[in-house]
């Protein structure tokens, strides 16, 4: 059998290659045009499959295929789990984590970097967040078997993170990728853990976190996140936070959680401070306290949002929108909670409901607006600190308001609503309830979990 008979109807390779028609001579291991010019006549080159050429996908689905062959290698990855991890990666879901969609390149890009380089300590956590919020993206609840699953995997990811020992920027990077995956699945299934994740996260990387004086931004985009949902915790329940933010160098920059509003953070940051070290002074009797009050309370009061140039034409106009609220609205939560640091709750009160209201109506004009809610666990501590000052007549309306305003899962709005609804039973009859105090009478105290039986319970 010739060359030829092996491959019927296929050009030889010079002419395959220049394109020209091939012309077999009867009874001859040579065509006509490699006769004329005296050419060894070949058919090397390899076949290819029969068929029609499969179409082209999009990058961003090429690279969520690439995450998904990456995991499944992992082992013991069911077809479910599989479908949910490409669905993961689209903007409808990304954006339910982000401010706006301008965002949702950037961030898909970086967990699919993260996911890829690192599937085999990063697999369990992204299953565990995909499996989390598949009610949501496919439109009905987990059964039995699949929620079973998403804990497991919670729980293989949580003894990962505790497994690591942090020394370089890459290792932090890593790490506070695993955090925010399992803060996710937190946010949807266990929402009294969350803190606990973030604590955890930030202690890790904390010896490599404080040397850096200008943190690359692609290595700590995600650290805002762990940082704002801790800060809400310790203003909550007058604890030091684990880290103090530190802003980027760059006037271009923008975060992809608090939009314009980082460099407020660490200002919530000495808050957090202060509020602690009154509940351990008098402060009335404490000269010190109260210069440090007024210093703090005069730097939140003239803080302005580092702009960048480009910022409007940048960005679209329903997410500049939503960052602008974000500004005024914690800036203004912020001299709300040192208010209340100085007077209690239940006196003083017009300046104070001038605040609340302000806060109140600012992110239900946004909301009528942009037809969206701002998903950042901050926008939760504004709101729950405006609601502190509502009267008996105006709570009904606000707190119903709660479940349009506040983002993320229904677990998270149930544990907003809980905190303020508990603070208003508490000033209906207790007195003399400061910001630095409150605590004792919201009630979070029993939804507690130490982080020794967490892994017990995922």
């Amino acid at each position: 059998m010739t060359e030829n008979d092996r491959y019927p109807g296929r050009a030889c390779d010079r002419c395959h290659a220049s394109k020209e028609r091939c012309r077999w001579v009867a009874d001859s291991t040579s065509c006509e045009r490699c006769s004329r010019l005296q050419h060894v006549c070949r058919n090397d080159r390899p076949a290819k499959k029969a068929g029609r050429r499969p179409r082209d996908l999009p990058q961003p689905e090429r690279r969520a295929l690439e995450v998904s062959n990456k995991i499944s290698a992992c082992g013991n990855v069911s077809v479910f789990e599989l479908q949910l991890l490409e669905r993961a990666f689209t903007d409808e879901i990304i954006e339910e984590f982000v401010v706006g969609p301008s965002f949702c390149k950037s961030h898909r890009q970086l967990l699919i970097s993260q996911i890829v380089s690192s599937a085999d300590s990063l697999g369990n956590a992204f299953l565990a967040c995909s499996l989390s919020w598949a009610s949501d993206t496919e439109g009905s609840a987990l059964d039995t078997a699949q929620v079973n699953a998403c804990y497991r995997r919670a729980s293989s990811a949580l003894a990962t993170l505790r497994s690591l020992d942090i020394s370089n920027t890459e290792q932090m990077s890593h790490c506070i990728t695993l955090g925010c995956l399992i803060l996710t699945f937190t946010l949807k299934l266990r929402i009294y853990d969350m803190v606990t994740i973030c604590s955890q996260t930030l202690n890790l990387i904390k010896p490599v976190y404080d040397l850096q004086r200008d943190p690359n931004p692609d290595e700590v985009a995600l650290v805002s996140t762990l940082i704002v949902t801790e800060l809400v915790e310790c203003l909550l329940e007058c604890k030091m936070p684990t880290l103090r933010y530190r802003t980027p160098l760059s006037a271009e920059y923008v975060d992809r959680y608090v939009g314009l509003s980082y460099s407020l953070l660490p200002h919530l940051h000495d808050i957090c401070a202060l509020s602690l070290a009154l509940s351990r002074n008098n402060p009335c009797d404490s000269i010190e306290m109260q210069n440090a009050l007024n210093s703090i309370e005069s730097t939140v009061a003239k803080w302005q949002p580092s702009v960048p140039v480009v910022f409007s034409k940048h960005y679209q106009a329903g997410e500049v929108a939503l960052m602008l609220c974000q500004v005024q609205v914690l800036r203004t939560a912020g001299l709300l909670i040192l208010y209340r640091l100085r007077h209690p709750f239940g006196s003083n009160n017009a300046a104070a409901q001038f605040m609340s209201l302000s806060i109140l109506t600012q992110l239900e004009t946004t909301f009528k607006v942009t037809g969206k809610s701002i998903k950042c666990t901050e926008m939760a501590l504004a709101i729950i600190v405006a609601c502190f000052e509502l009267q008996e007549e105006e709570r009904k309306y606000w707190l119903k308001k709660i479940w349009t305003l506040v983002g993320y899962s229904t677990q998270f709005k149930e544990y907003v609503e809980s905190i303020v609804s508990s603070l208003w039973t508490s000033m209906d009859t207790a007195k003399n309830i400061f910001w630095y105090n409150m605590h004792k009478y919201t009630g979070k105290g029993s939804y507690k979990l130490s982080s020794e039986d967490m892994s017990d319970r995922i």
